[in-house]
């Protein structure tokens, strides 16, 4: 499974299990997608007995859905010419939700590569609905990149300066990439702005591949 637009590689080895060397190696493919995959040529020289090689198979991310091909080994083995592999990919567009649960396909291949959210290989999962994690991760004070992009709060934190008629607004936001550890990510000037509604506005590109935010009072 891979996004569309990035490409996946995918490793075979080949062993010479007879007694006489294997020569004539070469590789192709045919089928319906055939198109979306490439293969370096195989090494001209023969493997002797016992020897073994590997090469690998390149699968570019164009188009969305499952995606097909065969591949074909001709060698000089004569009664395992040609050996056939049939070769799936599932291809999904970047910012689709195949499963529907409110996130997107890339953002959710991001976390799945990350053993703390996806140890069943199941939770984050593209393809599988993740949105009864979800309400766990929010009850507990956490953001998904979605909720950032607004920097909402429910409750603003409002403190009434001693002596004064004037209250001050403190909030913070903090950084993670695992979800146990979290950093500040100082709002900054000018980045931070007072919009014509009378919101304060930070906007930033996501630093050091973190993948949650949380607003953080004092």
């Amino acid at each position: 499974m891979l996004l569309s637009g990035s490409t996946a590689t995918r490793t075979i080895e080949i062993s010479n299990t007879g007694s006489a060397y294997l020569g004539g190696l070469s590789f192709s493919i045919t089928g319906p997608h055939c198109g979306d995959f490439s293969i370096p040529p195989p090494s001209s020289a023969p493997m002797a007995p016992g020897a073994k090689t590997t090469f690998a198979i390149l699968r570019d991310g164009v188009g969305t859905g499952t995606r097909s091909t065969a591949l074909h080994i001709s060698s000089s083995d004569s009664d395992e010419r040609p050996f056939d592999i049939n070769l799936t990919a599932r291809v999904l567009a970047p910012t689709g939700d195949d499963d529907g649960d409110g996130l997107s396909n890339a953002y959710e291949m991001n976390l799945s590569a990350n053993p703390l959210f996806n140890p069943g290989g199941e939770t984050f999962n593209p393809l599988f609905d993740s949105r009864a994690q979800l309400t766990v991760l929010r009850n507990n004070g956490l953001y998904t990149t979605s909720d950032v992009q607004a920097l909402n709060m429910d409750v603003p934190l409002l403190e009434k300066l001693p002596g004064t008629n004037q209250f001050r607004l403190i909030f913070g936001i903090q950084k993670s990439t695992d979800l146990s550890a979290f950093t500040s990510f100082p709002l900054s000037t000018p980045q931070s702005t007072i919009n014509a509604e009378g919101k304060l506005e930070f906007p930033f590109t996501v630093p050091d591949t973190a993948s949650f935010f949380r607003v953080q009072s004092p």
